[in-house]
């Protein structure tokens, strides 16, 4: 999964978002001028080519976030497991019946995989 940043000569976020494969996507916005004018050669009044290039009026950031995405679903599943045996532990504390060793084992655990 990549991310995808396009800003303006400001600096400023203008367009974006998360796709497995941008190229499509940025080929339509450059070829149609929605950011802006890309990359091109200057051009006299008569038409000539002074030989200079003119910057684009944009710039795209392509990240990849697979990994962030992968953790991401890691943690939620460490937090669904966490929530949906916190009963065991308040009945432990509440009323003093021991939760099971190997339900506190993969508490531990699954409080080791979430990274934030």
């Amino acid at each position: 999964m990549k991310k995808v940043i396009i800003r303006n000569l400001a600096g400023n976020q203008i367009a974006g978002g998360k796709m497995e494969d941008p190229s499509a996507w940025i080929a339509d916005c450059v070829a149609n001028n929605y950011w802006g004018l890309p990359e091109r050669l200057e051009i006299k009044e008569d038409g000539e080519l002074t030989g200079s290039i003119l910057p684009a009026e944009y710039t795209i950031d392509i990240q990849d976030v697979s990994s962030e995405i992968e953790q991401e679903q890691i943690n939620n599943e460490s937090l669904q497991y966490l929530a949906s045996t916190d009963w065991l532990i308040i009945r432990e504390l509440d009323a003093g019946t021991p939760c099971p060793s190997d339900v506190k084992q993969a508490r531990a655990e699954a409080r080791a995989r979430i990274v934030r």
